[in-house]
This record gives C-alpha cells, structure tokens and sequence, in this order.
C-alpha cells in the first residue's frame, strides 16, 4: 500500500481489496488502546481528585485529550489507538480528513469532555469537596449535582455509534456528518504485483 500517494492521498483505493471499513468491535479496540495509552494522565487526573484538588489540572487533562483526538486524526488519519488498530480515518476521497472534518468528527466527545468539565467545577466549588477522600465521599458529592449534560451528551454519543450497525459503510453519525470514514488498511501483498 502506498502512504503518500499525494500531498493528502493516504489510500489508494486499487490498493485494498477490498476496502474493508472498521467495525464497531475493530473501533472499540483502537479506543481501548487509546485508553491505555491515557491511562497514567487519568490516574493523575484520579489522584489530583482525591488528594491535590486542583481544578486546573483537570482542565489540562481535558486539553490533552481535546487535543490529542482531533490533532492526530487531522495529521495522520488516526490516533495511536487507531494506528495499532490499522484503522484510518479518511474522507469520501480517501484522503486525510481536513481540520475541520476532524473536528467535526471530534464534536460527540468533546460534548461530553466539556459537559463533564463542567460537572467537575461544580463539584470543585462544593463546600464539602476539600474534605472528600473516598469514592463514597465523591459519589455523595455528585449526588448533590445536577447530570442531565453529561448524560444527554452520552445518549448522543450512544446514539451516533449505534449508526454503525445500520450503515452500509459502518459510518457512525459524527462520521457522516464529517463526510469521513474508518477504513482498515492493511498492506497489499507486494507478491501479489
């Protein structure tokens, strides 16, 4: 398979037989790689929670993320996740998503990132929330706050991913309305030239 075929060009389409879009499991698994490779930031993110109580550093874990999905997508047509996964995120031309497309792409979860961010000021601002050292604390700190954001955003985001199953090109809905695709690519056999 050819990388660069031009400037944007990561896929030519006589190079996959045939094209072979990801399926929900394939996309699963590049976010669970995904969250993998996150998972000391959030572990951070859990300590600051119980024990620094820092609100910026909740906001600069959430930029890492809010930044880290669209830039790679946009740049290299996949995360890591998606890397490892051999999934690519392309355009209806099978080419890099621009930044726009990516970020269009980005919209379900950066709802949820920023709903989320929202609930955890709210629950930063709590007069209780210095003294909470449990999950029970925090949990009973939640409990005082209202969630509706979040899980709207989540029921959106559910909502987007069930398109999958029901799409000729497992499109969920933030990928049809960014007029992109996940694709697998693997490499075309040089033998077979």
């Amino acid at each position: 398979m050819k990388e660069e075929i031009s400037n944007n060009k990561i896929i030519n389409p006589m190079d996959l037989e045939p094209i072979t879009y990801a399926t929900f499991i394939q996309r699963i698994h590049a976010f669970l790689i995904d969250s993998l490779i996150f998972f000391p930031l959030s572990y951070f993110s859990e300590y600051n929670l119980f024990e620094a109580k820092n609100f910026n550093i909740v906001v600069l874990v959430a930029l890492v993320w809010f930044i880290y999905k669209p830039l790679m997508e946009w740049k290299y047509g996949a995360t890591l996740g998606k890397m490892a996964a051999k999934i690519k995120v392309v355009n209806y031309s099978y080419e890099l998503p621009s930044f726009n497309q990516a970020m269009m792409r980005f919209l379900p979860y950066f709802a949820i990132g920023l709903s989320g961010l929202i609930l955890n000021f709210n629950m930063f601002c709590l007069p209780d929330f210095q003294n909470a050292k449990s999950l029970n604390d925090i949990g009973k700190l939640q409990d005082q706050l209202s969630s509706e954001g979040v899980l709207i955003c989540y029921m959106f985001y559910c909502y987007s991913v069930t398109k999958i199953f029901f799409n000729e090109h497992k499109q969920a809905f933030h990928d049809r309305f960014s007029q992109t695709y996940c694709v697998v690519v693997y490499k075309k056999n040089k033998s077979n030239d």
